[in-house]
């Protein structure tokens, strides 16, 4: 077995691995080169090879930050992360050696994190060598294997589907939008929605890379416009077989009219017609008030756990831990101002 860091010669491989165990993008070798064009992240991607080729890969990236110390992340900004291994005999030793490479290259570290694996047997080997985060995320998971019209009637409450109506309603329409076009519409209300949370948002640069380097078969782009004006929008990650919701924003002033579960329905809509079967509604803290929106539309709960190894594991989600903070940035600070400095805080957050 030989262990070593993966390079750009290594992202065919590395891809056509993640392919056959994971259907998010976050895995990808793309969303790497992503992170480092935009905030410089210094990356430590591990691969394990047998005589076989690729028997597991293990994507970290190492954020140091003054004031949040020196953390390793697998991976930032994503709802899915951890080691892929083949199941083996051999994989408990491969894990291992991975830990062990990471300790000899990066020290004095804060802790180091693992974001909700999607491989069982990762799990059970991180339940027994981690610890359990504080922060309980979970996400819903959406069946597309019907047809929109029977998710419509039978999936749908009524009150979902007047809520939808309300939207329709008020003419509102969702449509296809065009990166290169109508990603300064988007990211407009994306700074006023972070804002609003509390949140400092991603440059512009962010999702102009996410598209460029993921390319149309892995992210979309649905607006929601009315009278020619664009008053939502939601970016979705595309999987094999799943659609991510990733980002969403929705003019405040429109707020009332149900934009949101609009774009959702449509979306959906959209799933079944291109032959998804799954929708994710995207990591969501429990018990807040979106987790009570996505919960409504009937999906699967399932938890996210985070693992962490290190003296100082969260017990708080960023938004809660500086809450005092986060009240400040809503009510003080301006939209351009958020603009220029949040993607910076953004970065050192890795959230």
């Amino acid at each position: 077995m030989h262990i070593h860091y993966a390079t750009e010669d290594d992202k065919v491989s590395w891809n056509q691995f993640v392919s056959k165990f994971s259907d998010n993008p976050y895995h990808l070798y793309q969303w790497r080169e992503i992170l480092e064009r935009v905030y410089r992240y210094d990356f430590k991607y591990l691969v394990a090879e047998d005589s076989e080729g690729i028997a597991g890969i293990f994507p970290v990236a190492v954020l140091k930050s003054r004031f949040f110390g020196t953390r390793i992340c697998s991976i930032p900004f994503a709802d899915y992360g951890g080691p892929l291994v083949k199941i083996g005999k051999q994989y408990r030793s491969i894990l291992d050696s991975f830990l062990k490479h990471l300790n000899e290259c990066v020290t004095d570290v804060v802790f180091l994190e693992v974001r909700n694996p999607v491989q069982p047997h990762i799990s059970a080997w991180l339940e027994e060598n981690f610890k359990r985060g504080g922060v309980n995320y979970v996400t819903f998971i959406f069946s597309l294997s019907k047809s929109f019209e029977d998710i419509w009637w039978r999936t749908f409450d009524k009150k979902r589907r007047t809520a939808i109506r309300k939207a329709m309603k008020n003419r509102i329409r969702i449509t296809e939008g065009d990166f290169e076009s109508d990603l300064n519409e988007f990211y407009r209300l994306d700074l006023l929605s972070m804002k609003r949370l509390g949140s400092p948002p991603h440059s512009i640069g962010f999702f102009r890379t996410c598209y460029e380097l993921l390319g149309d078969g892995k992210i979309k782009l649905f607006l929601a416009t009315t009278m020619k004006r664009v008053i939502g929008g939601t970016i979705v990650f595309l999987g094999e077989h799943t659609i991510y919701a990733a980002y969403e924003s929705v003019d405040p002033e429109y707020k009332r009219f149900n934009v949101g579960s609009l774009l959702d329905c449509e979306i959906i809509k959209w799933g079944c017609e291109n032959k998804y079967l799954y929708y994710n509604f995207g990591r969501t803290l429990h018990n807040s008030g979106v987790y009570y929106y996505k919960k409504q539309w009937g999906g699967k709960e399932v938890a996210m756990p985070y693992y962490y190894l290190g003296n100082h594991i969260p017990s708080q989600d960023p938004r809660e831990k500086y809450g005092y903070l986060s009240e400040l940035w809503s009510k003080l600070v301006p939209v351009s101002l958020t603009k220029k400095i949040g993607p910076f805080i953004k970065g050192a957050l890795g959230y």
